[in-house]
């Protein structure tokens, strides 16, 4: 289930078991809904050990935020309905009766499909209070980012730190606190899991398990991947090259609109090789030298992929790449086709005049964007326990 926002006027937020049936969606309900609710899966720190809110300061802040996104959408999509996953409302917390627990733990088994699914939100309270763990250094936190970092530019991913919910423009925080991270392996999770903190000493196996699932079903089923206009630079393509070999159904990849130089390119020419099934590849309105764009379009071909889906111009202009090739390369594993890239790029300059105008204004859109995967995970909305 997922808990909806009740009221604002509550002291604190109230507990799974205590709230009213009528706060809670239940699966048939969300499928036989006329039209699709938004979720919105709410990653936040718990502001004291036996209580996630004890005085509701994340819950009416949250309320009047969705109070607020609810008349946003209901303006520019008609009248909608929302659905809102928190943690501490959504599951059953100890103490737990045997049925309770039943629940608990299916939850547990399903909650990353809630902050991992493309057609999902994921909203960040970072706020903590004076001498508490900041966010950014908690376990939970780092996962539910990490999981929703999976789906690329499809996933809404809003930091909503400092928001004025009642002055705020959605069509701004669209464009000003929307995130697109690249996914990272799962190793690379593990490793980041050991720093980070958590109230208990099994949670870095669970989130580590939970993590290593969904990344697998990525890997697995992904079919078009978007990042583009995400204002990714060369280091964060070469994160995104971690995973690319594993993705053997990739057809589409969009990195159109970025801040992509000579190594990216470098990178990907290196990676095509491996990407059997890939038909699309859009990397115009980037900043990549002429003679890489040369290179890419020669590998391209030789591959007898369709010319007609390879999109390199235009290029915006190209100064000196702003990070070493063996940098961009860290970590990449081995592909089909010759072993890593050793040295740095040539200096670079020129290649390519400036293009003004070339990617067109588009308005945000007033909801989550849907991808296409070859197999859709079920998204079943279940209780889940992240601190």
């Amino acid at each position: 289930t997922a808990a909806t926002a009740t009221t604002a006027a509550a002291a604190a937020a109230p507990r799974a078991a205590a709230a009213a049936a009528a706060a809670f969606w239940r699966p048939d309900d969300l499928r036989s809904a006329p039209r699709r609710p938004h979720v919105i899966a709410v990653s936040y720190a718990w502001l004291s050990e036996g209580h996630a809110d004890p005085e509701g300061r994340h819950f009416r802040y949250l309320s009047d935020l969705l109070s607020s996104y609810s008349d946003h959408i209901n303006r520019a999509e008609g009248e909608c309905q929302l659905a809102v996953y928190l943690d501490w409302c959504s599951m059953y917390q100890e103490p737990r009766s045997s049925d309770q627990q039943r629940s608990y733990e299916a939850a547990l088994s399903s909650i990353d499909v809630l902050f991992s699914h493309h057609s999902t939100q994921v909203w960040q309270l970072p706020t903590v209070l004076p001498g508490q763990e900041p966010y950014s250094n908690r376990a939970w936190p780092f996962a539910h980012n990490a999981l929703a970092s999976l789906s690329g530019k499809s996933k809404v991913i809003l930091n909503l730190e400092g928001v004025d919910p009642a002055n705020v423009s959605w069509n701004q925080i669209w464009l000003e606190r929307r995130i697109c991270n690249p996914p990272q392996p799962p190793d690379e999770v593990a490793t980041t899991l050991k720093d980070k903190w958590s109230p208990r000493a099994q949670d870095q196996a669970l989130l580590e398990s939970m993590y290593r699932k969904a990344y697998e079903s990525f890997v697995a089923n992904v079919v078009r991947y978007d990042c583009s206009n995400s204002g990714w630079a060369d280091k964060e393509c070469g994160a995104l090259c971690r995973t690319l070999p594993q993705c053997q159904n990739l057809r589409v990849l969009d990195l159109q609109g970025n801040q992509l130089g000579q190594p990216a390119a470098t990178v990907l020419i290196k990676l095509l090789p491996s990407l059997d099934k890939l038909e699309e590849l859009d990397v115009s309105n980037n900043r990549i030298p002429e003679n890489s764009v040369s290179e890419l379009e020669e590998s391209w071909n030789r591959l007898n992929k369709p010319s007609r889906s390879l999109y390199l111009r235009p290029q915006r202009s190209v100064s000196r790449p702003d990070m070493r090739l063996n940098d961009v390369m860290e970590g990449l594993p081995s592909v089909p086709g010759g072993e890593h890239i050793r040295g740095d790029p040539p200096s670079v300059s020129g290649g390519g005049e400036e293009v003004r105008g070339d990617t067109p204004s588009q308005s945000p859109p007033p909801g989550p964007v849907v991808d296409t995967y070859i197999e859709e995970p079920h998204l079943t909305l279940m209780p889940g326990e992240p601190r």
